[in-house]
């Protein structure tokens, strides 16, 4: 745990070196999968150098997903922590799309994150971060966040299977900016 609290204070400390505004966020999202079962996640977010640059972590609950139709497929993951890192590109910046209403309030992100516990979804630590957002107003966004490792993680067995997971994680959020 302390290298959680480590880690997150040492990026918001080295996106802080030049004073920017920042933008707090604060997310929940649903975990969506074709198979699985409810779970939720919550995320605290710092945007920072004009909003092209985020840090924040969260929370994921537990997950039940059913790899197939037998009742021994059943794999239960623990919640789990993480902590992310991306850079923001924001449509709106760009020439071409600034008199289109809708295009222009997306941004997309990309970037590393760390968790805490490896499982079925992402069988490595490190993980990379994909994420597609809609600004509503001032003050709120929703999102698409997907979570991968893009098939590098560890070999790990569950349920006497061993083998590569990559399954990813995918969420849909909404994000209030206080």
């Amino acid at each position: 745990m302390r290298a959680w609290i480590i880690g997150v204070l040492a990026a918001l400390f080295a996106f802080s070196a030049v004073e920017v505004q920042a933008d707090t966020l604060l997310s929940a999202g649903y975990n969506i999968g074709h198979d699985m079962e409810e779970s939720f996640t919550l995320m605290l977010r710092e945007e920072l150098g004009d909003r092209k640059y985020a840090v924040g972590f969260g929370w994921v609950g537990p997950i039940r997903r059913q790899a197939c139709p037998r009742p021994d497929c059943l794999w239960e993951m623990k919640s789990q922590m993480f902590v992310s890192a991306e850079r923001i590109f924001r449509l709106k910046n760009l020439s071409f799309v600034e008199n289109v209403a809708l295009i222009k309030n997306l941004s997309f992100g990309i970037g590393p994150s760390y968790w805490s516990r490896k499982t079925v979804l992402m069988s490595s630590h490190l993980n990379a971060k994909l994420s597609v957002w809609y600004d509503i107003g001032k003050y709120g966004q929703v999102g698409i966040v997907h979570f991968s490792n893009g098939g590098s993680g560890d070999t790990i067995t569950v349920k006497h299977l061993t083998r590569q997971f990559n399954l990813g994680l995918n969420m849909v959020t909404i994000d209030v900016r206080f």
